[in-house]
């Protein structure tokens, strides 16, 4: 495909690499939760 080669990484900034990595805990937290709550039931 054409276009990729001229393609710009896109620089994230702290602030946006925080808020993804904070996002992403949490979201493993609940999993881990739910697998508890489910399997315990």
């Amino acid at each position: 495909m054409e276009g990729k080669k001229g393609r710009k990484n896109r620089f994230w900034s702290d602030v946006e690499k925080r808020s993804i990595c904070a996002r992403a805990c949490v979201h493993r937290f609940w999993i881990h939760y739910l697998v508890a709550a489910i399997s315990a039931a």
